[in-house]
């Protein structure tokens, strides 16, 4: 088994075990090859829904967010659009972090148009 199934499993597997909660996942990206952000998505979001759980994760991966939105695109992914937001924090030059929010169009219009939404 590859990296990215065992990554997989392992993020599919707390999911399953944390039903009606939360699960934070770090940098979930890490370690995949980009050919398989897409299926990781899906997974993801096809298991939060079964579990009734919300998934918080980081990343600093342009081509994770495509591929994020990419998923999104397809109609029968559409029910998760709403559900969807990345957050882009910033730290402000008084030290304080200030944090802007993206729902799935805004991201989708970023990712498309070259605007920066990782900092």
């Amino acid at each position: 088994m590859g990296e990215g199934i065992q990554r997989l499993l392992s993020i599919i597997s707390a999911i399953a075990s944390n039903a009606g909660g939360i699960v934070l996942i770090d940098e979930l990206d890490n370690g995949l090859h980009y050919s398989a952000l897409r299926v990781l998505w899906k997974g993801i979001l096809h298991a939060a829904l079964e579990y009734n759980v919300q998934i918080i994760a980081t990343t600093h991966s342009a081509e994770a967010l495509r591929h994020l939105t990419w998923v999104l695109d397809e109609e029968e992914n559409a029910g998760y659009r709403d559900d969807v937001a990345a957050y882009t924090l910033i730290r402000a030059e008084d030290d304080t972090v200030r944090s802007y929010r993206h729902d799935y169009e805004q991201l989708e219009y970023a990712i498309e148009h070259g605007i920066e939404v990782r900092n």
